[in-house]
């Protein structure tokens, strides 16, 4: 998702910081992703409750 993000950011002109807080967004958000799929696995239980 960083590499999207970087991408997108590059592609709208983006340079500098802003170009850097739009990849850093992107690893972010493919983190959330990334964790919210390890914790919703169907059929597995991962919390204990």
């Amino acid at each position: 998702m960083g590499f999207w993000g970087g991408l997108a950011g590059r592609r709208a002109g983006l340079t500098g910081w802003a170009f850097v807080g739009t990849t850093l967004y992107g690893v972010a958000i493919g983190g959330v992703i990334l964790a919210l799929h390890t914790l919703l696995q169907p059929g597995v239980r991962v919390l204990p409750w």
